[in-house]
């Protein structure tokens, strides 16, 4: 019997052996594999055999004519489309119970489990060389043998995915030694994999625009070359941007004095890792031992959960995104923000008290504080800043009525 990668063998040769009669040569022919798909047929003893009950029959009794599929072959080609007794079906049997049909269920129930098995196999080494490669560390140890305490990122990091996992653990330890998927081939092929997708999403979004790449190279304490690559291009709406090194994945941004993206990216940043950054300033103000820097901690994490902190960092991604989705959208976001996070947040048709005390009120409501006094007021100074405000007057000195009146050539020259 002979197996292929994927099923039985099934070989499709020019030219097959002749069997008996002269008058009548007979032999075998490959469109027969498309009637009976569990076929495979062997050049060197020019016979067929049926891959099912090779496999799976257990039983050495010659019943339905196992025999000859399984140990010595069939070649007998006349006899194989006799109608009354066409071999091949004769060696299924009628009965769903038949020796041929056990066999072929077996087999499909084996090939379906492999195929899980294989999968959860793959995807634990995927896990991993994906966790290696984002956090730039390296795969294999000097010595990967069994017995050490100490094999490696890549092995050491698939065991410990094991250890939290029966199932991954199981198939893992009972990999066959040429499908256990840890060898340096593998591996390569899998980060091969993940950098070409990343170069064809890198691709689609440059297109044909501008781009550099800035690699800069310095020594670190441990006399290592240390390399950084930047990527820098325009997008589709004209805006600058630049890629993220490894290091800055999942960070919060620091904000640039002059970029106007730069603001953006640290608001977008924020109201991505707003859990994260929330758990980590409380429990600065928890474990912190200087009275100074608790206090401070503190403050701050009453102003993260508070509700104007949050209004406020969805207005700013709004303003400095240069969108106009409306005041409606705005306040849904926000809301929907402090809901998903379990912030309190004031009824908008309440009226708005100052400051702390009860005493002072302004007839308004809460809803106008914030798209009049806060949104309005920060869209007026964004967009009439005191050098917009100038360029305003300044042009005034071009006005052409009453035959240019106000014309001014020094204002001109400041223009």
């Amino acid at each position: 019997m002979m197996c292929g990668k994927a099923g039985p063998y099934q070989p499709i040769l020019s030219e097959y052996p002749t069997y008996n009669s002269k008058k009548h040569p007979r032999y075998f022919q490959p469109s027969w594999f498309k009637q009976f798909s569990w076929l495979e047929y062997s050049p060197s003893n020019d016979a067929l055999f049926y891959l099912p009950c090779s496999l799976f029959n257990s039983n050495a009794s010659s019943h339905f004519g196992s025999t000859p599929f399984t140990q010595s072959g069939f070649s007998n080609w006349k006899k194989v489309h006799d109608t009354c007794n066409c071999v091949s079906l004769t060696h299924m049997g009628k009965d769903m119970n038949s020796l041929h049909n056990n066999a072929q269920l077996s087999l499909d129930r084996q090939t379906t489990q492999q195929i899980a098995t294989n999968c959860l196999r793959l995807k634990s080494n995927i896990d991993v060389v994906r966790w290696l490669s984002f956090q730039g560390c390296a795969f294999r140890g000097h010595d990967e043998s069994s017995g050490l305490k100490n094999r490696g990122n890549f092995l050491e990091l698939l065991s410990l995915l094991a250890s939290y996992d029966e199932k991954v653990e199981d198939v893992l330890e009972s990999a066959p030694q040429n499908a256990s998927y840890t060898s340096s081939t593998i591996q390569k092929e899998i980060w091969q994999i993940y950098a070409n997708r990343v170069r064809n999403v890198n691709r689609e979004e440059i297109g044909d625009r501008k781009f550099s790449i800035i690699v800069d190279e310095a020594r670190d304490e441990s006399k290592k070359e240390q390399m950084a690559i930047i990527l820098r291009f325009v997008d589709k709406q004209g805006q600058l941007t630049s890629g993220k090194g490894i290091n800055q994945i999942g960070t919060l941004q620091r904000p640039g004095e002059t970029r106007w993206s730069s603001h953006l990216n640290s608001v977008t940043s924020l109201l991505k890792m707003y859990n994260a950054t929330s758990t980590i300033v409380e429990n600065l103000k928890n474990i912190t031992s200087n009275y100074s820097q608790r206090g401070d901690a503190h403050n701050a994490y009453n102003k993260l959960r508070s509700f104007e902190f949050i209004f406020i960092l969805h207005m700013m991604k709004e303003v400095l995104g240069l969108k106009d989705d409306g005041w409606n959208e705005l306040l849904k976001n926000v809301i929907s923000f402090c809901e998903t996070w379990e912030l309190d947040f004031p009824d908008m048709n309440a009226q708005y008290i100052v400051g702390r005390s009860h005493n002072k009120k302004e007839d308004v409501t809460v809803e106008h504080h914030y798209r009049v006094d806060i949104l309005f007021a920060k869209i007026n100074t964004q967009l009439f800043n005191e050098h917009v405000v100038e360029l305003l007057t300044l042009t005034t000195a071009l006005d052409p009525n009453e035959f240019f009146k106000l014309f001014d050539i020094d204002k001109i020259c400041v223009l």
